[in-house]
């Protein structure tokens, strides 16, 4: 089945997506570059996040220090906001880094969870799963339960997406396994696909993403941090 380019803020493959900048640096193994540039044909999410790391390289070369340094400042608290921007940009569409022994917990081989990952915090009812397709699958099971404790929810799905229904209210503070299963079963070993996350507000999902949010969101908020200082620096000599 062909992949499609999503159409939401969120990368479609994080552990590919976590090195889209690679291409944007030289020296690049040709085998890592096909594999990047392959990604790029099916992650709407990652072409935004090449094109704003190309914007903000070529603003900066575009304004190398060759005026008078009264004009400094303004292009520099511009490119700060757009770092800052792009940071905010990233903390919140990318999936967080998982909490744990990442892959081994969220799935073996190539079928597991890519969303939500190991230790994330979501929304008690209406979150999104998604998972890698099975080749042969006709249907797909989804059994979702409060590790140590008595709920538990069954579903089924001919997609490789899930949303949770009104009929599932999880508590807040509490954490929930989700085990994916397939029709026919032998196609996946029992249990082996299967993340855990746990349920929390806004202000617990906020501050689970800023304490996980990929190395790209914190690279981008000290550069926003230092052209900020640089700008202010520059405004106060001018």
């Amino acid at each position: 089945m062909a992949e499609k380019r999503s159409p939401e803020l969120e990368c479609v493959d994080p552990l590919v997506g976590e090195r889209i900048l690679e291409l944007t640096r030289p020296g690049l193994a040709p085998d890592s570059q096909e594999q990047l540039e392959a990604h790029l044909h099916v992650c709407a999410f990652c072409v935004g996040v090449i094109d704003l790391e190309r914007r903000l390289s070529s603003t900066l070369r575009k304004n190398q220090p060759r005026r008078v340094r009264r004009t400094r400042a303004p292009w520099l608290g511009g490119a700060a906001l757009a770092a800052a921007a792009g940071a905010a940009f990233c903390m919140f569409a990318l999936p967080p880094r998982p909490i744990g022994p990442s892959v081994s917990i969220r799935g073996a081989g190539e079928t597991r969870f890519v969303r939500p990952v190991e230790g994330e915090v979501l929304a008690p009812s209406g979150f999104v799963s998604e998972w890698t397709e099975v080749s042969g699958a006709d249907a797909y099971e989804l059994h979702l339960s409060e590790v140590d404790g008595p709920a538990s929810w069954t579903a089924s799905t001919t997609e490789t997406r899930w949303r949770t229904g009104e009929d599932i209210q999880l508590a807040e503070g509490k954490t929930y396994q989700l085990v994916l299963s397939t029709l026919p079963a032998d196609l996946v070993p029992p249990g082996s696909a299967s993340v855990r996350f746990a349920a929390g507000g806004v202000s617990a999902q906020v501050t689970h993403r800023a304490r996980q949010a990929q190395p790209i969101a914190y690279g981008l908020i000290v550069i926003a941090s230092l052209l900020g200082i640089y700008a202010v620096r520059e405004k106060w000599k001018a």
